[in-house]
């Protein structure tokens, strides 16, 4: 507080500039080495001021284009876009407006200015603009070729045969290609977000997730895996992948991953690998064939011998039993009629054990003596309701019982096949018997067991299918692999089985018939054998 009495100090002024050069010497420095192109430009003068950046920035000094017109040194193409702009500018004095737009260098070149403007004055706007603009002609390059860069890899992206995605770090899908749609049946939307792994095969999910653990442990490496991965359709297609890290530095911002679908090669590798094995299989087996048709034939005729004589001793064995009894008894007539009966049993059993011995050696002959070539039109549910009938009445007649019930579903669209009957009856027949032995077995320690036999026929286009189904023991899971090899069976031993059914029926339907024997499993058990024949045109 000041008495009036009290002597008063003179206010000193605000400073309203650092102590230097005058206000306008200060700035015109500022404005001659600023960078950027500052200009003044009046509605009706042209340009009125420009810095002395513009040779720089385009060539031309100040007393070149002092007075000239803006319009005449911008691309034709933005013209409208400027003059709304300054139009703009003149209707809102004080307010700063940005834009950007081509502008002639001297030499002719294009160079793109980004430019701020506003009036010189807040209320004069005759007084012109003033605009302060910088090159960014290297910057706007940039990003047009960033842009068509990513256009040009959207657009191999979108057209490629490949699937692409790309994953983060926890496996989770943040892009999936188009091509998606085609390979699995998905959009992109679909899958999106979701864990990529739960698409694969359970048995490839380990190999998967230790792969992305390799490649998050080396980023910048790559790596090739195959697995299966689940189509939308509940199949399972093989895919080929090369993954690596999006970042060459880091794994945190996920991986690439590039597929495509091997499939049909997978399966032809398979297929060719089946053939081969088959192949080899069969050349081994053509000097055993060999060898065993040579010993088939020399034991042809012992055997024939042995079962002749057998039947001789039981019918003489039987004839002395009759003149025993038709003179005066005796005390050792009791021991000789004994006698006589266990000579008759075991001249019997040497019969019926000589007549098997000689069924495996026809069988053995059958494996090893070319198909016949009697090939004739034959309908497909004739043949069917005749051999199967046969052949259960033939497995009926030798085991004293009924057996499985029998079920014929035959498609009227079957048609006709070319092929041999004869041959073809004797593998359905193998097929039969069979499946009538497993469902024999399975019942013998099963008495609440219903034994179950079904013959299907089916037209699959070019193709005729003759499916044989049972729900008997099934085939052990040891010889599957094996199932139609000879000399392997499923069978006990010493019932005269040798295993070559199986491997005789294949040879019939697929080297004389042109077709495809294959085994399956049941969802409910048992086994199914399908014949897959060529149908008549």
């Amino acid at each position: 507080m000041h008495s009036d009495s009290a002597p008063r100090r003179r206010a000193r002024p605000i400073p309203t500039r650092l102590a230097g050069p005058p206000p306008d010497a200060h700035f015109r420095r500022l404005i001659e080495n600023a960078s950027d192109l500052i200009q003044v430009v009046s509605p009706t003068a042209g340009i009125v001021y420009t810095s002395p950046s513009v040779e720089r920035l385009l060539g031309y000094t100040p007393e070149e284009i002092l007075g000239a017109s803006t319009m005449g040194f911008i691309h034709p193409d933005d013209h409208n876009h400027v003059q709304q702009e300054i139009t703009a500018l003149l209707a809102r004095p004080g307010v700063t407006r940005a834009t950007t737009y081509r502008v002639r260098h001297k030499d002719g070149r294009w160079r793109t200015l980004e430019a701020r403007g506003r009036t010189l004055s807040l209320s004069d706007v005759s007084e012109g603009l003033v605009v302060n603009a910088r090159d960014v002609t290297e910057r706007v390059e940039a990003e047009a070729a960033l842009r068509a860069s990513e256009e040009h890899f959207r657009r191999l992206t979108e057209n490629a045969s490949d699937m692409i995605q790309i994953v983060d770090a926890d496996a989770r899908i943040v892009y999936t290609g188009p091509s998606v749609a085609r390979l699995l049946g998905y959009t992109p939307a679909e899958i999106a977000g979701e864990w990529a792994l739960s698409f694969l095969h359970p048995d490839d999910t380990a190999t998967a997730t230790a792969s992305l653990a390799v490649l998050a442990s080396a980023p910048g490496t790559s790596l090739s895996i195959c697995y299966r991965v689940r189509h939308k359709d509940g199949r399972w297609r093989h895919f080929e992948a090369n993954c690596r890290t999006l970042s060459p530095d880091s794994p945190d911002e996920g991986f690439v991953v590039n597929t495509r679908d091997i499939t049909e090669r997978v399966e032809a590798d398979e297929a060719l690998r089946r053939a081969q094995d088959r192949l080899l299989q069969q050349e081994r087996l053509a000097g055993l064939g060999r060898m065993a048709a040579g010993i088939a034939h020399e034991l042809k005729n012992p055997l024939n011998f042995v079962t002749n004589f057998a039947d001789l001793s039981v019918e003489l064995a039987e004839d002395l039993g009759a003149l025993l009894q038709a003179r005066p008894a005796s005390q050792a007539d009791g021991e000789i009629a004994d006698l006589l009966a266990d000579l008759a049993a075991n001249a019997r059993k040497i019969a019926a054990h000589g007549r098997r011995a000689d069924a495996i050696v026809r069988s053995m002959m059958d494996h090893a003596r070319p198909h016949a070539d009697d090939h004739q039109r034959i309908g497909v549910n004739a043949l069917v309701e005749e051999h199967v009938a046969v052949a259960a009445q033939a497995w009926r007649t030798k085991h004293g019982r009924q057996g499985a019930a029998t079920t014929l579903h035959l498609d009227p669209a079957a048609g006709t096949i070319e092929g041999a009957p004869r041959d073809l009856g004797r593998v359905l027949a193998s097929l039969v018997s069979n499946a009538l032995d497993a469902t024999a077995e399975r019942q013998a320690t099963d008495a609440a067991y219903r034994p179950r036999l079904c013959v299907r026929t089916r037209r699959c286009g070019a193709h005729v299918e003759i499916t044989v189904s049972d729900n008997g023991i099934g085939v052990p899971e040891t010889i599957r692999a094996h199932l139609f090899e000879p000399f392997v069976t499923t069978k006990p031993t010493g019932q005269g089985h040798v295993g070559l059914g199986l491997s005789l029926a294949r040879d019939v339907v697929e080297q004389g018939h042109g077709g495809r024997l294959d085994h399956t499993i049941p969802r409910s058990g048992g086994a199914s054998f399908t014949i897959r024949l060529p149908a008549s045109p």
